[in-house]
């Protein structure tokens, strides 16, 4: 078993492998990061079923109530390290070469470059409001026609069943 210390210089050796600075990571491209890293550092667990949210401020990011939680402020190193304790657990060996081998993963793949990038969409044209009044208006008319016709028939089937009893009683 190693020592606390011996472990912790590997850790320090481990974070100066980051270039430094850093380049800043938009949420898109720490998520589909995320993912990617997941699927390959973790192939045999079922698919991500977590909700990967955005979060700010003092939250580093894992997991949390809302599902798993990615800060673009604090950057790839913090969102590596976090999934890297999902895949592999607590500070340990196993942790460590789990971590070493994604930070070498993310670097090699070009990523910190902005290889997953992608061009925002454009918005899609707004309908104006009297466009939607009438799109909603018509739906509303769509579905009264329906229940009215479904209405019709109840009345049909009860009408028939009514008259078999009056027929039956006389």
């Amino acid at each position: 078993m190693r020592t606390t210390k011996a472990l912790r210089e590997d850790y320090r050796r481990m974070d100066s492998t980051w270039p430094r600075p850093l380049p800043q990571a938009t949420f898109q491209e720490l998520k589909s990061a995320a993912i990617r890293l997941r699927r390959k550092f973790h192939p045999r667990s079922p698919k991500w079923k977590m909700k990967i949210v955005e979060t700010s401020g003092n939250r580093h990011g894992g997991r949390t109530s809302r599902g798993w939680g990615i800060n673009p402020e604090c950057g790839w190193d913090s969102m590596v390290h976090h999934l890297s304790h999902f895949i592999a657990g607590g500070h340990h060996d196993g942790h460590l070469q789990t971590e070493w081998a994604m930070i070498k993963h993310v670097r090699e793949s070009g990523w910190l470059e902005g290889n997953l990038k992608r061009e925002p969409k454009p918005d899609a044209p707004k309908a104006s409001l009297i466009e939607r009044r009438a799109a909603k208006a018509q739906r509303l008319k769509e579905r009264a026609e329906r229940e009215l016709k479904a209405a019709e028939k109840r009345l049909r089937k009860w009408t028939r069943k009514v008259r078999y009893y009056e027929q039956r009683a006389a």
